[in-house]
């Protein structure tokens, strides 16, 4: 329901669809970190967390900025 939800609100952002891919494989860079697990584990959960998209699609919004929301 995530990944269906996210897809349709950058549909309405009008950025282009590179994007999408680039984005959905970004959280898994954040696994690089974990060459020392204590400092890499911070990093890796906080890409795979829900609470960040949530507050930067409402900062998108609240600011009027399409490249945000579709970070988001």
């Amino acid at each position: 329901m995530l990944l269906i939800g996210a897809l349709a609100g950058f549909a309405t952002t009008g950025k282009t669809g590179w994007l999408v891919p680039a984005l959905l494989l970004l959280p898994d860079v954040a696994a690089l970190g974990y060459v020392s697990a204590r400092a890499g584990a911070h990093p890796y959960n906080l890409t795979h967390a829900a609470p960040l998209p949530a507050v930067l699609a409402g900062i998108g919004i609240w600011q009027h900025q399409s490249l945000v929301l579709a970070i988001a």
